[in-house]
């Protein structure tokens, strides 16, 4: 059982490194794709990051002034890769309608290697590019940013996006047993935008709200990696922080993997 569990996952592994060349092969070919990523992204992100920084120059309170200004630019940063990440809940519960997992399936191919590789190709440029540009800004124009913080920033910030990932994923599931999932998608949407820190910290929200939130896998979307790179938290709070990111990752994936394996078997059945 043991054996057959490490081969599965080799498999899967390089099934996500096949899959991950074809997605990326296909996302280069696209030239005004590549011309937007290079040049769009960028004046997007960081004319609005100047224009905050000359104002916070004049502002008496200069120092609260650029927290507020760095937190909101990052959540301007992170949440241009959101639609990378929904984008997952269309492909999986149009290829679960259309029968196109028998292809999957009837190769041998983990699907979960599939939907990661394709996060993966389209993610990793957006990590490595703009929001590295986006922390070097930080730290220039917030003195108390360590290298510290920015090291966990970008591993909270990782483990968030992969929640995240997972849990657009379990929502496009649900195609399984619905043949539209939009309704799903949008209460799904709501919560999330209500709860991750991108309208308004969650340190402003009422204190059973905030309590309720900081129960809640959303936090680690877009607060909490801000908050560490921002220096809000210790070093071993942030270590803590990572730590309950991994077990809400851990969690979600076991989830995953039984609605996937109930789903599966309703599949199987309405194919055959």
């Amino acid at each position: 059982m043991k054996g057959m569990g490490v081969e599965y996952l080799i498999r899967g592994f390089n099934a996500t490194i096949g899959y991950y060349g074809i997605f990326e092969k296909e996302r280069r070919s696209y030239k005004m794709n590549v011309f937007i990523k290079f040049v769009g992204f960028p004046v997007r992100i960081f004319l609005p990051l100047v224009l905050w920084a000359i104002v916070a120059q004049a502002s008496s309170s200069a120092q609260d002034f650029l927290y507020y200004a760095i937190y909101y630019v990052g959540v301007f940063v992170i949440t241009l890769m959101y639609p990378y990440t929904r984008i997952s809940v269309q492909t999986v519960a149009s290829e679960i309608l259309n029968g196109d997992l028998i292809r999957y399936i009837a190769r041998g191919i983990p699907y979960w290697s599939v939907r990661l590789a394709d996060w993966l190709s389209a993610i990793l440029y957006y990590l490595g590019t703009v929001v590295v540009l986006y922390v070097i800004v930080a730290k220039t124009v917030m003195q108390n940013i360590s290298f510290l913080h920015m090291v966990q920033f970008f591993i909270a910030l990782f483990i968030g996006s992969l929640i995240q990932l997972v849990l657009w994923v379990m929502v496009g599931m649900s195609a399984f047993l619905l043949e539209r999932v939009q309704g799903i998608a949008r209460i799904y949407m709501v919560t999330q935008d209500l709860s991750t820190g991108a309208l308004i910290p969650l340190t402003f929200l009422p204190h059973a709200i905030e309590t309720i939130a900081s129960w809640l896998p959303f936090q680690y979307f877009v607060f909490i990696p801000l908050q560490i790179l921002l220096g809000q938290y210790s070093f071993e709070q942030g270590l803590v922080y990572i730590g309950t990111g991994i077990v809400w990752l851990g969690v979600l994936l076991g989830i995953s993997g039984m609605i996937w394996r109930i789903g599966l078997k309703h599949f199987i059945a309405s194919q055959a």
